[in-house]
């Protein structure tokens, strides 16, 4: 039925007046006018009862979605490895009661160079998100996630770590950003998050959970 796709509940209304026109007139026979008017009060409400319980019927199906969210970052093998890319695996989570429907993940990990004031400058960090999103694409699909279920996707840096990378994000000569974009059947134009790690305290890195990562500014 078309109102199962398209809400046309609402020409229920229009049917109303002309029920209770029909039933005015079909109680034309009773002579006595009291009489009339009560019934054809009586039918108007049973019809209008009536057409409330098809519109109820007839609701729209609605299916409910739910929502991925940015649970946490994980290096692939020890951060700082020199001759390596630097290679971060970006998690989302379905921590809702329902399943998202076709789900894309993307991400993308860059280098902002200049003294650290500017690096971490606001208005760097939304240069720099904006040029990278413009270039993300949502190009890896995993379909649909059930609930509690868990997906990632790796990012990794444009070319192998040497030691003067290493000691430039120390020194604070360069900051790490990660860019993530998740979308889905329910929010197609998707979500960003932007973070960006400040000074790592040495070359060795052991405990990843310990690096310092704030939201860029928006």
């Amino acid at each position: 039925m078309a109102s199962m796709n398209k809400d046309l509940r609402w020409m229920l209304l229009l049917a109303w007046p002309f029920a209770a026109f029909t039933i005015w007139t079909a109680t034309a026979l009773l002579h006595h006018k009291g009489h009339r008017i009560r019934l054809a009060i009586v039918g108007t409400a049973l019809v209008g009862a009536g057409l409330y319980g098809l519109y109820l019927w007839l609701r729209p199906n609605q299916q409910q979605s739910g929502f991925m969210q940015f649970t946490e970052m994980k290096p692939v093998y020890p951060l700082f490895t020199l001759g390596k890319p630097l290679m971060l695996n970006v998690y989302y989570q379905n921590k809702s009661t329902f399943p998202v429907v076709g789900v894309k993940q993307d991400a993308a990990l860059g280098f902002i160079y200049g003294p650290s004031a500017q690096a971490k400058s606001g208005y760097v960090r939304q240069t720099f998100a904006r040029q990278m999103l413009n270039d993300l694409k949502a190009t890896s699909s995993y379909g649909d996630v059930g609930v509690g279920g868990t997906i990632w996707t790796t990012v990794q840096s444009d070319h192998d770590l040497t030691t003067n990378d290493v000691n430039s994000l120390i020194e604070g000569k360069v900051t790490l950003y990660v860019i993530s974009h998740i979308e889905w059947t329910e929010h197609p134009k998707g979500f960003n998050l932007c973070l960006y790690m400040d000074r790592p305290p040495g070359p060795r890195v052991e405990d990843f959970s310990q690096l310092s990562w704030h939201v860029c500014e928006q």
